[in-house]
């Protein structure tokens, strides 16, 4: 909450925008879910505005255009917002919301933004039992984790893949993501 009032003190859209996503997820994660959402349509009206890229704003990344910054803050924002839906158990929105971030991170070009959107978009259809689309993502987001040598989602990755093979009755495949997701 102080992150989001010292970008509102200072006038920082983007800062403010960002925070607001950070303190919303952690309301979120305490059972707050109204005060989650009011953060959360918070960052959506400041990072869906265009013409924040006009102003002559505090940058988050200094070697990144504000169009960029912008587009990552609104990527995570749909991403976190979907972590909401998927608690009150309104799968649609969720999904909406995961699709969303994938859509603008690969208009964006942001692909750590678009592994971690692709591969919890797959966790939601291995828990909707949907094995096939939930491999089909989890995949597509592993290229992206060794592509970007994250380590850190990457393992997620990995154990998310466990899984879906153990849906699908893999069990060794399913045991050789599970150990090398745990090697990480």
């Amino acid at each position: 909450e102080i992150g989001v009032q010292i970008a509102q003190k200072n006038n920082m859209k983007l800062a403010e925008a960002s925070a607001s996503t950070t303190f919303a997820v952690q309301l979120q994660n305490k059972g707050r879910y109204a005060e989650a959402l009011k953060y959360f349509l918070s960052a959506f009206a400041i990072a869906e505005d265009p013409e924040m890229e006009k102003k002559n704003e505090w940058q988050l990344v200094q070697d990144k255009p504000l169009s960029y910054q912008r587009l990552s803050i609104l990527e995570n924002n749909h991403n976190q917002f979907s972590g909401l839906m998927g608690r009150i158990k309104n799968v649609d929105k969720q999904s909406f919301h995961l699709n969303e971030s994938i859509r603008i991170a690969e208009e964006s070009g942001n692909k750590y933004r678009l592994m971690v959107a692709t591969n919890d978009l797959g966790r939601l259809y291995s828990k909707l039992n949907k094995p096939d689309s939930a491999l089909n993502l989890s995949i597509r987001a592993e290229k992206l984790g060794a592509e970007l040598n994250d380590k850190i989602y990457y393992c997620y990755i990995l154990v998310d893949l466990g899984y879906i093979y153990q849906i699908k009755g893999n069990k060794d495949l399913a045991l050789s993501y599970y150990h090398s997701g745990i090697k990480l």
